[in-house]
């Protein structure tokens, strides 16, 4: 019995050898990795290899195969069956919506030189944790892989980190996305969701959005998580909004005061330069009036001595003003006498 199964082997693979290679072929897009397995008859049915986005037709083992997975970024929401996420905010019951965004890793996760061939994480994701939930489905309508997988393992470590993430903060601040308080919790939502990935599934898939497949361990980052502004009850939403409401006001009181205090400051400054200004209007007309009586009587003295001067000489000194200023009296000017001019002259 064991000679006739060696014989059959070795029929087998002298066929193969006369035939040449009947080699599988894959050809993935930029978008997407394949990772290949052995499938011959003396072969492990092992992983073989992976062949990169974009790597065109590429050959792999003969009787092998290979199952893709996307590079590009994944979102995981509520389209995908995620649930929302009821959470209680210092006692304000407030439900989310949240979205996932990530890529699927392709650092090794097994770095040990133990002469296997070192896996990205994308294809350790399928064998550990996709091909025995059928799951590897990635982008078909209705995907195991949303529903066996995503709503199952993220979804459920999605619920457990929410409160830890958000029970704690402002809900009138959560809800408003007061100074970003909302932004800062989504983004220690997408650390913590990480990290609790890990731990669930032994190891790093899944890294932030712009992570390119190809790069090492330190631009993988964390997965991206949006939170977008929660659904109340219109009576918590009532009640979370009268400290914003409260603080508005007051913005509004302070910014008028402020406004007023201004514009008093200004007609204080104003009427400040006006009075100055008098002051020193009344101080120069104050100087020019002096500087004009002290030009009166230095004229004065000048006159007197003047006139002084022309007494000693016997000259009226009126008289010597006014004919200065081409101003004679009639005196000056008599008419003259008449002359007789005899007839016939």
């Amino acid at each position: 019995m064991k000679s006739r199964t060696k014989l059959a082997a070795v029929m087998a693979t002298a066929v193969i050898a006369g035939t040449g290679c009947s080699c599988t072929y894959v050809s993935p897009d930029a978008g997407t990795a394949e990772c290949a397995y052995k499938g011959g008859p003396f072969d492990s049915k092992g992983f073989e290899k992976v062949v990169a986005p974009g790597s065109g037709r590429t050959s792999i083992n003969q009787f092998g195969s290979s199952i893709p997975y996307p590079v590009n970024v994944r979102q995981y929401d509520k389209s995908d069956g995620l649930p929302d996420v009821t959470v209680t905010v210092r006692g304000v019951p407030m439900t989310f919506s949240p979205v996932v965004n990530f890529t699927i890793s392709s650092v090794p996760l097994d770095t040990d030189d133990d002469g296997e061939i070192d896996k990205p994480a994308g294809c350790e994701l399928i064998e550990r944790h996709l091909r025995p939930l059928k799951a590897t489905d990635f982008d078909a309508d209705g995907s195991r892989w949303a529903s066996q997988f995503l709503n199952i393992r993220m979804a459920g470590v999605i619920k457990n980190v929410a409160p830890k993430v958000l029970q704690g903060l402002d809900p009138t601040a959560l809800a408003q996305n007061i100074e970003g308080t909302r932004d800062s919790a989504a983004e220690q939502f997408g650390v913590m969701l990480t990290e609790g990935m890990v731990d669930q599934l032994g190891g790093a898939y899944f890294c932030k959005p712009s992570y390119q497949y190809g790069q090492g361990e330190e631009a993988c980052g964390t997965m991206n998580v949006v939170l977008s502004e929660p659904v109340l009850s219109a009576e918590d939403a009532s009640l979370i909004a009268r400290p914003q409401r409260a603080k508005t006001e007051a913005d509004v009181a302070i910014s008028e005061a402020s406004e007023a205090a201004r514009k008093a400051q200004q007609i204080a400054e104003q009427k400040q330069i006006e009075a100055d200004s008098a002051t020193a209007l009344a101080t120069a007309n104050e100087t020019i009036a002096q500087q004009e009586a002290r030009v009166l009587e230095v004229d004065a003295a000048n006159t007197y001595a003047w006139c002084t001067y022309l007494t000693t000489l016997g000259q009226d000194c009126a008289l010597v003003k006014a004919a200065e200023n081409s101003d004679f009296p009639d005196f000056f000017t008599p008419d003259p006498p008449a002359i007789a001019v005899p007839a016939g002259g």
